[in-house]
């Protein structure tokens, strides 16, 4: 069952990006719907979801996208439960559904809001997606594609990336660590050469590829990562979030109460 949140609550791989605003009131469920914010000056680019109850559901950190508004939300999420529903409890979700598409679509209020699960401002942000980032939904940075300033690739395949963090997180012991560590600071040198020559993405796309694999021993690497290219990018208020949700977050502790 969701409930909306009365307070602002963290999951442990949320990027800054992400404000939880309904979440499941199953303490053994992680499944939570929030806005993302590519700016935080701008208003919220989509609405997504991510998490679940099963074990692959609950380490799974990949965003499904859920429209931009919130009934597109809760009328994607619907449709969703409709399609896994027995009989008896059809009908009541049907009604429920058809209910969220009147008051969404009323002619006589100020707005109407589409239901569509991708509108055509996400098409556009799509476009505008420098890489794709270990949630799916990738991130947009200012970049020049003519002189191709504002972001450089890692060079890094995906899994190779996840071997590498897999490795220090693993490591049994301090010379085992320091090998893991070494191979991953060479990543974190090109990401200083990158800021120097004006291409700040890829510190916040390794920064927050880091944030969602999770690990304590990534903590301190991650926060110089994210601090430097919000600060870059002059999304200063995301590096104030990820600081204190890294300072909070527990490995296997689903989420925490932002203060």
């Amino acid at each position: 069952m969701l409930s909306p949140t009365f307070f602002i609550i963290r999951y442990y791989r949320d990027p800054p990006e992400f404000q939880t605003v309904i979440a499941s009131s199953d303490e053994n469920d992680n499944f939570h719907v929030g806005y993302y914010r590519d700016d935080p000056k701008d208003v919220p680019v989509f609405v997504a979801a991510y998490g679940g109850k099963t074990s692959a559901e609950r380490d799974n950190y990949k965003f499904t996208l859920l429209g931009d508004n919130l009934f597109a939300a809760i009328y994607a999420y619907l449709g969703q439960l409709i399609n896994k529903a027995d009989p008896f409890k059809m009908t009541s979700l049907q009604k429920l559904k058809g209910s969220v598409h009147v008051h969404a679509t009323m002619k006589n209020q100020d707005q109407s809001f589409p239901l569509e699960v991708k509108t055509t401002a996400m098409k556009c942000r799509d476009k505008k997606k420098v890489a794709a980032t270990f949630h799916g939904v990738g991130m947009v940075v200012p970049y020049d594609k003519e002189s191709q300033v504002g972001y450089r690739e890692i060079p890094e395949t995906v899994a190779s990336l996840k071997k590498i963090l897999s490795n220090v997180n693993s490591a049994k012991n301090t010379e085992e660590k320091n090998k893991a560590f070494d191979v991953l600071q060479e990543l974190v040198t090109n990401v200083q050469f990158a800021n120097d020559e004006g291409d700040p993405g890829m510190g916040l796309e390794l920064g927050l590829d880091l944030l969602l694999f999770g690990g304590n021993r990534l903590n301190s690497t991650i926060k110089h990562l994210l601090s430097v290219a919000y600060g870059l990018l002059n999304r200063d208020p995301f590096a104030k979030i990820a600081n204190a949700h890294l300072n909070r977050r527990k490995e296997n502790v689903d989420f925490f109460k932002a203060e």
